[in-house]
């Protein structure tokens, strides 16, 4: 790349070249590239697969989230709405960027302004799918690792996260899958019960999290776990002498 701007047109160049569109196609990337690449840490959400309306979508997970940031009418919407997927995802990355404050405070001053919050952190992330053609709201864990267990799906997704270089990737219930095909080092279990490891060809820090869309789980009990978990993370990587 000949400047680190460029990070969406290029993984978006691997994903048409390498997979074509006749089955349709969702790429990621980052929501914004410079805000990304000057955050820390840079925050990467691995996720299963887009959830689409049709099986030959092919469209842009970063553009959809500039859509959700910037209120914009996205797909079939007759006006802009902030899906509970994504305004997960930012209230966590609002807490993680913000020293991990209670949910409480984050929420307490009325559902607008959570969702400013919450879109202000969403700039900050990039996103990838590790399926890479179009989904359905059920996900198949067995056809996951079946789809990422190919050497060309494999190999197109650590370039992703390599042309990313995120120092955290939260594995929205994707980290046993990634176990079974990524190469790592320095597995550990901490006190919280939450597991991680460090990919042994990128550096970063994988996370095991349930996926934010699952339903069930009240957001405030997620997010208290993750805050206990980051601070951890915090500490062990020195993450907060790097601020």
């Amino acid at each position: 790349m000949s400047n680190p701007w460029e990070l969406n047109p290029y993984i978006e160049y691997l994903n048409r070249q390498r997979l074509g569109t006749q089955s349709g196609l969702v790429w990621g990337g980052a929501v914004y590239e410079s805000i990304y690449l000057s955050s820390f840490p840079r925050i990467l959400f691995l996720l299963k697969e887009s959830n689409c309306q049709t099986p030959n979508e092919v469209w842009s997970l970063p553009q959809h989230l500039r859509n959700q940031v910037e209120g914009t009418i996205d797909g079939p919407l007759s006006s802009p709405r902030l899906y509970n997927i994504w305004k997960f995802v930012g209230c966590m990355v609002a807490g993680i960027t913000g020293n991990m404050p209670s949910y409480q405070s984050i929420s307490s001053g009325g559902s607008d302004n959570f969702d400013k919050i919450c879109k202000r952190a969403l700039s900050r992330v990039a996103v990838l799918n590790i399926k890479k053609t179009p989904g359905t709201s059920e996900s198949d864990s067995s056809v996951l690792l079946s789809y990422v267990q190919q050497p060309q799906h494999l190999e197109l997704l650590m370039e992703e996260i390599r042309i990313l270089s995120p120092h955290l990737v939260i594995c929205g219930g994707t980290y046993d899958i990634l176990t079974k095909v990524i190469k790592r080092k320095h597995e550990v279990e901490w006190s919280t019960g939450a597991k991680t490891f460090t990919c042994d060809d990128t550096g970063s820090i994988f996370l095991d999290l349930v996926d934010p869309s699952v339903r069930g789980i009240k957001r405030n009990v997620l997010y208290t776990y993750l805050q206990c978990v980051y601070y951890d993370l915090m500490h062990e990587y020195h993450w907060d002498e790097r601020r």
